[in-house]
């Protein structure tokens, strides 16, 4: 109910992108906060600012070299192209600023609970699925859904939410969707480049969500599933002998 409020709060003011992100960050991060949902794992030491940053940079990374696969491959095969380049200084910091808070919003709201709901599970498998699902189902929400952005969505909210299972937290996870939104709603999409696809690869017209973009998302979710599933545990018990 918090997160469709938030929401409900961004169409009031979304005149100014800005101040709606703040807005619907700040509600679910207060009306998450009351259900228990926080950042770092409770039952660790509190983490220095320095290891937060560390851990937030991390997910950068992950996520631009994602964003760089998709917009490199799209250009390469032919199935976009860049209709202007230019440097729009003032569209990045807003775009930096409003996709931080919109991450936060996402991350808290839709990964964030997922994770608290199922603290005693064992299942990591049904906690990525879930994470999946609350994706897919923001993404219906939205006014023009499409099949692919849909499959966008759930794909990054498997790889995402392997994010928080392996960083015990939403650093990592945050920071990750914050370069994704950063580099398909602001980097990608005027304010430096203006990458458009198009032919069997346009989907909807967006970048992220056509799907040459759901491909590498999925085959990212994949991965990030098998580390979280499969590499991770078997190194733990490897370690543990």
């Amino acid at each position: 109910c918090v997160y469709f409020a938030a929401r409900l709060l961004g169409v009031w003011l979304e005149e100014t992108s800005v101040a709606a992100a703040a807005g619907q960050a700040v509600a679910v991060e207060w009306g998450m906060g009351r259900v228990g949902v926080a950042w770092s794992d409770p039952s660790a030491p509190i983490p220095s600012a320095n290891a937060i940053v560390k851990r937030a940079l991390r997910g950068v990374g992950l996520a631009t070299a994602v964003a760089a696969a998709i917009a490199v491959s799209a250009l390469a095969l032919g199935l976009a192209s860049i209709a202007r380049a230019r440097v729009d200084a003032g569209s990045l910091v807003i775009g930096a600023v409003t996709s931080g808070l919109l991450a936060m919003r996402d991350e808290i709201a839709l990964h964030g609970l997922v994770m608290r709901v199922m603290v005693h599970s064992r299942r990591n498998d049904l906690r990525l699925l879930a994470c999946g699902l609350t994706s897919a189902g923001s993404a219906l929400g939205e006014s023009t859904p499409s099949a692919s952005s849909v499959l966008a969505q759930a794909f990054a909210g498997v790889a995402l939410g392997a994010l928080w299972v392996q960083d015990r937290g939403a650093w990592k996870a945050w920071g990750a969707h914050t370069a994704l939104r950063f580099a398909f709603g602001a980097v990608l999409a005027g304010s430096v480049w203006d990458v458009r696809a198009h032919g069997i690869a346009g989907g909807d017209g967006g970048l992220a969500t056509s799907w040459l973009g759901v491909a590498v998302l999925g085959a990212t979710a994949a991965g990030a599933a098998w580390y979280v599933l499969v590499r991770a545990p078997r190194s733990a018990r490897e370690a543990a002998h």
